[in-house]
């Protein structure tokens, strides 16, 4: 009787082998399913860097317009200060000339 319980839990190596299949195959599709996910959040970040990087250089050529706006007129003004003209500013400066 001893030898008949023993046996019982003995699984055959069929279903061993069966069962090591269907694990390396859950394992595999799982890996898979993760250098999937993996590769799309790679996409999204490139794409929102994208859009960030074109956000940034919208407001940086805006500032550089803006300066190089600035620096025409400092050296319209600087020019004509030089050559003797009057000040073309929209006032004029307390104690200026």
């Amino acid at each position: 009787m001893f030898g008949m319980r023993h046996h019982a839990h003995v699984v055959p190596q069929s279903l061993v082998a069966q069962m090591l299949r269907c694990l390396t195959t859950r394992v595999r599709a799982w890996l898979q399913a993760m250098q999937f996910w993996r590769k799309a959040e790679r996409v999204v970040q490139y794409k929102q860097q994208v859009v960030s990087n074109a956000r940034k250089k919208e407001v940086m050529d805006k500032h550089l317009d803006f300066l190089v706006g600035q620096t025409q007129r400092y050296s319209t003004l600087l020019a004509q200060r030089l050559a003797g003209e009057p000040w073309s500013l929209p006032f004029r400066l307390v104690g200026g000339p």
